[in-house]
């Protein structure tokens, strides 16, 4: 289940940073969200709250980032 929060994988190098989820599919097959991305090196901000479609199948590989 995804929630608010950062979230990041080992081989990548931004952070997802979730602040709402807006909806959530009956079915659990997607979620749409607000995100915002960031280099998690540097701190650049690529995108600013922006809203997406993220189907959770392919998302399963990410982890929670405890800033």
């Amino acid at each position: 289940m995804i929630y608010p929060g950062t979230y990041t994988n080992e081989k990548s190098d931004l952070f997802v940073h979730i602040h709402r989820v807006t909806y959530r599919d009956v079915n659990n097959r997607y979620i749409k969200v607000k995100l915002s991305l960031s280099n998690k090196h540097n701190g650049i901000v690529y995108e600013l709250n922006q809203n997406y479609k993220l189907y959770l199948d392919n998302i399963k590989h990410w982890s929670k980032h405890n800033e």
